[in-house]
């Protein structure tokens, strides 16, 4: 790409609040660097699911295991489609975590009274187990972090986290 090329993209990305550049929304708070934020971002992400990701993956499994047992302990017989919502996946890729997680006996699959070709996912007994460690370890991490401070700060980084949500939704 020529050199009047890149610095035209580049001055694209900037206008839009690009990597390297500051967020028009953060342009009036002094000194916040975007490229920081979504470093301190990842790794606190990181920090945050380690401890769960390493129980998990002593059964072969992963996040978007993890994503289907935290929904379908919240929502038992829920319809597959829901839960594909929730994972943000296609049908087809929602199925390898769940046939993972039927063939080690952690999800029952159920027929819908309704619509016998709509299937429910329920966790049995071991699947309740495993997602209650698995997310009690990320809960201790939030709750040692908030229990110190205030109720508005909390509410700030909700506000924070579920405005980044509905952003990436578009």
């Amino acid at each position: 790409m020529p050199a009047t090329k890149k610095t035209q993209v580049r001055s694209a990305a900037r206008e839009r609040g690009g990597i390297g550049n500051r967020s028009p929304s953060l342009s009036n708070v002094p000194s916040v660097d975007v490229d920081a934020l979504i470093v301190a971002f990842h790794e606190a992400f990181r920090g945050i699911v380690q401890e769960a990701d390493e129980l998990l993956a002593v059964q072969r499994l992963g996040r978007s295991h993890h994503k289907v047992l935290f929904y379908v302990a919240r929502y038992p017989n829920c319809k597959t489609v829901d839960v594909q919502a929730f994972v943000g996946v296609s049908r087809q890729a929602l199925q390898r975590p769940v046939s993972d997680l039927h063939r080690l006996g952690l999800i029952e699959t159920l027929v819908s009274p309704e619509n016998r070709r709509t299937h429910l996912l329920r966790l049995s007994g071991p699947g309740e187990v495993l997602e209650r460690e698995a997310t009690e370890l990320i809960q201790r991490h939030f709750r040692e972090v908030f229990s110190s401070l205030s109720p508005s700060k909390v509410g700030g980084w909700l506000g924070i986290t579920r405005a980044l949500a509905d952003s990436a939704r578009g």
